[in-house]
């Protein structure tokens, strides 16, 4: 698609044969949106990438790294990572080797400290005691000094407009 830089990604598949979609270069924050700081990187870290964006599903998870400029430095895919179905442990570990690959695509050093944001979106991820839990493991993983965490659909409703009230149709769940 005209305009994310795909040309110029890297682009990874794991444990998945689909040709996917791009996520959106760019996640507007609601402001009602709180963001998590991890101390490591709050203290002065190098980062390379400016977002890292995750959309993980039930049937897939997508992990993009992004330039400030909006180029997709590294993409890659895997399995569904619902906290749901892999526990709040299980999904943390699934989405930082995702994170890892895409690190390692993009040229750098690896998942800490990766990027200056993190946008986590996950399906399962519906009341706020369950996005506590899956946001505690996040933010130990350290990829970025502040992170978002929230149900996959808001990635959706966050890619189309910046307006308070939208209406999106999502079909997934596989």
């Amino acid at each position: 698609r005209p305009g994310l830089g795909l040309d110029r990604a890297r682009t990874l598949s794991v444990g998945t044969r689909k040709s996917g979609s791009v996520l959106p270069t760019e996640m507007r924050r609601s402001p009602r949106l709180r963001r998590r700081s991890t101390p490591a990187l709050a203290r002065g870290a190098r980062m390379s990438a400016a977002l890292l964006a995750i959309d993980g599903g039930n049937s897939k998870t997508d992990v993009a790294l992004v330039s400030g400029s909006g180029d997709v430095l590294a993409r890659v895919r895997g399995p569904g990572s619902s906290p749901h179905d892999l526990g709040v442990e299980g999904s943390a570990a699934l989405l930082d080797g995702l994170v890892a690959q895409a690190a390692e695509l993009a040229g750098l050093a690896g998942p800490r400290h990766c990027a200056g944001h993190a946008g986590v979106y996950l399906a399962g991820v519906d009341i706020p005691r369950e996005t506590a839990w899956i946001e505690d493991a996040i933010v130990a993983k350290q990829w970025a000094p502040s992170v978002v965490v929230e149900n996959d659909t808001m990635a959706l409703l966050r890619a189309g407009t910046d307006k308070p009230n939208a209406v999106a149709v999502v079909c997934g769940a596989g």
